[in-house]
């Protein structure tokens, strides 16, 4: 008798088991329920970005505590929020801050920092800025204006 060498029959079941492994390392994180938020920043309507001495930081404290989401302007007037290392937080309503700042040098190595932007929007507290967050991913477009314009 004859001994016939093992052969692998590709299965209905057998494809769906592989296409999930190849999504899940394909997709990382595309379904954790977490968060991901992204935007820009305009101040009297005009867009904010990181050109000469222009700096500008967004920060995001969840309403019912936890850690604080960062991020700063870039280039191209965007900002990615992320706690750590992480680009991702957790679902919810977030109070925001913005600082639009001009840094100059200074003397003995020091910087010179100046904030353009209206004061009330550097503080959660003030700034009036709330934003609900929703699983996967938020783009944000917060429009700053200045008072009496």
């Amino acid at each position: 008798s004859r001994v016939r060498p093992f052969r692998l029959q590709p299965t209905l079941v057998g494809t769906l088991v592989l296409l999930s492994i190849a999504s899940a390392v394909v997709l990382p994180g595309c379904s954790d329920g977490r968060a991901r938020a992204a935007g820009s920043v305009s101040l009297d309507g005009q867009p904010v970005t990181k050109a000469g001495p222009t700096r500008a930081y967004v920060t995001f404290q969840p309403v019912g505590g936890g850690p604080t989401a960062t991020g700063s302007i870039d280039e191209s007037g965007r900002f990615t929020l992320s706690v750590g290392s992480k680009n991702s937080l957790p679902p919810g309503e977030y109070r925001a801050s913005v600082r639009v700042c001009e840094v100059t040098p200074g003397q003995g190595g020091y910087s010179n920092t100046k904030t353009v932007s209206p004061e009330s929007y550097a503080s959660t507290k003030t700034s009036g800025l709330v934003f609900q967050l929703e699983p996967g991913s938020n783009d944000i477009a917060i429009e700053l204006t200045t008072p009496n314009r």
